[in-house]
């Protein structure tokens, strides 16, 4: 029973909206480090060192690589118990990231720099390139440990309700690398290896500011060794590993890619295709964007078991991000010229063939933006098989397959029709994927989305109710009992369940809603296993009635009855403050 006021007034779209700004925004604003980078470098150091920089690209990607796994899979996790209300779980999951990332950190600053060559060999570089690459990479080891605690500390600012803290680690971290960038270029001239040392203290500073909030007496997160579970780190791996293949694929198939180009047109085809992939990694900032964002919530909504508010939000950020990709990609195709100008303006050819691989890649946006958010809605699920199945196809098998085909069918320049292609085969894919699961085509956006069966609360045996005001608690009462009632509950728990949403409703609208505010309750009953689960969610007032409970005098008996006698007689009456919400569980 779907009240449809809720739909009208859903926080959570609220809660996903304001979360996706400060998102897109941070990525985009570390984004555009790369975009000066290749920038200056096409500008000043030439077509061949452009052609190094694309070649070094998939040493940055596996920097991050082992970062963001583990990050994604402990923010999944710690999502799941900020849902559950286990706040030091979510202590101990950010205790272990940052001890985990700071070895793998040190090791891989210790290879890289002492191996920096034969990794440019393995990149694919040849005679023309090896130096630049060896010097780029040497330059970027010195970052490893920042490049790599970077992304799980802002993960870990997102669950910490901190995320524009997080943005502003972003712009420190974009203007540094920038002025770091001229630097090399106008007064130092160590060429690539300068540049690549700019980016590392970019990171630095970001990491230094970063951390200084979790020193403060803001912060909900401590470090505590005795805190972490190191048997969690399997969970996070398993969680993570989707982001890791993917991350893996995206940098075997940029080592493909340029191999294929080098055979194909030599550098020229590596440099254009640089100057696109670097336009594009901006655009693909906005997928990114979503994509995190529907991870980190739907993380949460998972932890509750809440299946409409799941499905709703998923909804929301396919039909934003499909619109927002549609503007950005005639954009790019009316603008793909000016783009392209930027990478090199004396080298036309070069430019030329930027703008079209633009103009292509952009008619992909639209597809690719859907999959990714089916992507990271799969993987909060823990459709482990499936996220990673689609991490391998979308990020590299279907990208190389259609790059080794197409020029032997239709000549060489039909290669850059592989970016489009790939996108529409691999969301045809999920959709077969689907019709087998479901055994035929399904019925409903939930079917599509292969819940599991016993995952939350069937719509029979659900009631939501949104409340805007005081008047909407009259009436509840009824409501809820009337609801238990058909549903066969025994009259104690159908009285005691419609009494504790009365009680607790109005306590909201009394002392919590706030002036000049769209205060919203919502209410959801559910009733699963003989027993009947409240949940209350509100952007009101923060308000903690456990603490409040625990803080009243023992001879003040009289005071906060109803709230006394709830919190005595339910099996389980849990709290949390979950993205600036409260959200009540009650359980009876």
């Amino acid at each position: 029973m779907k009240n449809k006021a809720i739909e009208k007034s859903n926080i959570m779209t609220s809660v996903f909206k304001e979360m996706l700004f400060i998102q897109i925004m941070a990525v985009v604003t570390a984004t555009i480090g790369s975009v000066v980078d290749g920038i200056i470098t096409s500008n000043f150091l030439g077509r061949d060192a452009m052609a190094a920089f694309s070649i070094s690209t998939p040493f940055f990607i596996f920097l991050s690589c082992f970062s963001n796994m583990v990050g994604n899979g402990a923010q999944s996790l710690g999502g799941k118990c900020l849902g559950k209300g286990d706040k030091e779980s979510v202590n101990g999951l950010f205790t272990l990231t940052i001890i985990s990332v700071c070895i793998a950190g040190v090791i891989i600053f210790l290879v890289s720099f002492f191996f920096g060559n034969q990794i440019a060999v393995l990149l694919g570089a040849n005679t023309e390139t090896q130096e630049n690459v060896a010097a780029y990479i040497r330059g970027l080891s010195f970052g490893a440990l920042p490049i790599m605690l970077n992304g799980p500390i802002i993960r870990f600012l997102q669950l910490d309700k901190a995320q524009k803290f997080s943005f502003l680690g972003v712009i420190v971290m974009t203007v540094t690398n920038i002025c770091g960038d001229l630097l090399n270029v106008f007064v130092f001239k160590k060429g690539m290896f300068g540049m690549a040392f700019a980016t590392s203290i970019g990171y630095y500073a970001a990491v230094i500011l970063l951390v200084t909030h979790f020193l403060g007496k803001k912060t909900e997160l401590t470090f505590d060794v005795a805190k972490a579970k190191f048997k969690d780190f399997k969970d996070i791996i398993v969680i993570g590993l989707p982001t890791a293949i993917s991350q893996l694929c995206i940098m075997l198939k940029s080592v493909c890619l340029n191999r294929i180009f080098l055979g194909l047109a030599g550098t020229l085809f590596v440099a254009a295709y640089a100057g696109q992939n670097t336009i594009s990694t901006l655009l693909s900032s906005v997928s990114l964007g979503f994509g995190m964002t529907t991870l980190l919530i739907c993380s949460v909504l998972a932890g509750e078991e809440d299946r409409t508010s799941l499905t709703k939000t998923l909804k929301d950020s396919i039909k934003i991000s499909v619109i927002i990709n549609v503007i950005i990609a005639v954009l790019v195709i009316v603008g793909a010229d000016f783009l392209a100008s930027l990478f090199g303006k004396g080298d036309l050819e070069t430019r030329n063939l930027s703008a079209r691989i633009l103009r292509i890649y952009a008619c992909g946006l639209p597809i690719s933006i859907i999959t990714i958010n089916l992507q990271n809605f799969f993987q909060s699920m823990k459709k482990t098989v499936l996220v990673n199945t689609i991490c391998v196809l979308h990020d590299f098998g279907f990208i190389v397959g259609y790059a080794l085909i197409l020029p032997r069918i239709a000549g060489r320049d039909s290669i850059w029709f592989l970016f489009p292609m790939a996108q529409v085969t691999m969301l045809l894919t999920i959709i077969v994927i689907s019709i087998i699961h479901n055994k035929g085509i399904p019925k409903s956006f939930e079917e599509f989305l292969m819940l599991d069966e016993g995952f939350g609360v069937s719509d029979e045996n659900r009631l939501d109710i949104s409340i805007n005001d005081l008047n909407g608690v009259v009436g509840v009462s009824e409501k809820v009992h009337n609801f238990c009632r058909s549903h066969n509950m025994d009259e104690k728990k159908s009285f005691f369940a419609a009494l504790s949403i009365e009680e607790m409703a109005g306590n909201i609208v009394l002392h919590g809603f706030e002036a000049d505010k769209e205060n919203v309750i919502e209410i959801r009953v559910g009733i699963k296993n003989d027993k009947v689960k409240i949940r209350i969610r509100d952007n009101c007032k923060n308000f903690n009635p456990e603490d409040h409970i625990r803080n009243l005098a023992d001879e003040d008996i009289a005071h906060n009855i109803g709230i006394r006698m709830i919190f005595k007689k339910a099996e389980n009456f849990r709290y949390q403050s979950t993205f600036k919400l409260n959200v009540l569980t009650i359980e009876i």
